[in-house]
């Protein structure tokens, strides 16, 4: 077995709307994370990559299909990239309770038909990543009170139900970085070394 091969392969999947900041200074650190560890990691950090999050269906088409390498050679490089990884991570803030369009669209796009699901002909999606696991990264403007009970953790039950589980990665594990407008550097820190756990 070469090195090569021993090495574990993470993919960043990094949903933003801000090119600077807390959720980019996460990202950073996440990537030198792995990197110390000696494992590959593949990046996709939507709003920099210039990633088009609309899914267009054309007509007759029940569901989303993977996309054309000669009509999108970044969506392709995507979606290749999911089925290259082992290990997904999904960074991003939480917004309305929810994750960015930006991050929607990527969901919409990549995670189709032959890549993350097989969609049978008037039947259910079957998941094709049970192979995989997921690491979930969420910041959230609010305290983990009201996140948790007022809202019920709904941010995490989009990923858990309508992602993970239609997908089949049954393996996944989310961090909360709750109040990030107060957030103290120790704080920062604090959440860097949950992070870093959760990656190695």
């Amino acid at each position: 077995m070469s090195q090569e091969s021993k090495k574990r392969r993470y993919l960043l999947v990094f949903g933003h709307g801000r090119s600077e900041g807390l959720g980019c200074a996460l990202r950073d650190a996440a990537i030198a994370q792995i990197e110390a560890n000696e494992d590959l990691c593949r990046v996709h950090d939507l709003l920099s990559d210039g990633f088009d999050p609309v899914l267009r269906l054309e007509s007759g088409e029940p569901f989303a299909l993977p996309p054309k390498k000669e009509q999108d050679p970044l969506a392709y490089r995507y979606c290749q990239d999911v089925l290259w990884a082992e290990v997904l991570i999904f960074l991003h803030p939480v917004w309305w309770f929810s994750v960015p369009a930006i991050l929607k669209g990527w969901i919409d796009r990549i995670l189709v038909q032959g890549v993350a699901i097989h969609q049978a002909e008037g039947g259910s999606p079957q998941g094709l990543l049970a192979n995989k696991s997921a690491i979930l990264l969420q910041t959230f403007g609010t305290n983990k009170l009201v996140e948790q009970t007022v809202f019920r953790k709904m941010a995490l039950q989009f990923w858990h139900k309508a992602v993970f589980m239609p997908t089949g990665m049954k393996n996944f594990r989310a961090l909360a970085l709750h109040n990030v407008e107060g957030l103290s550097p120790k704080g920062f820190d604090d959440f860097c070394v949950r992070m870093n756990q959760a990656l190695s």
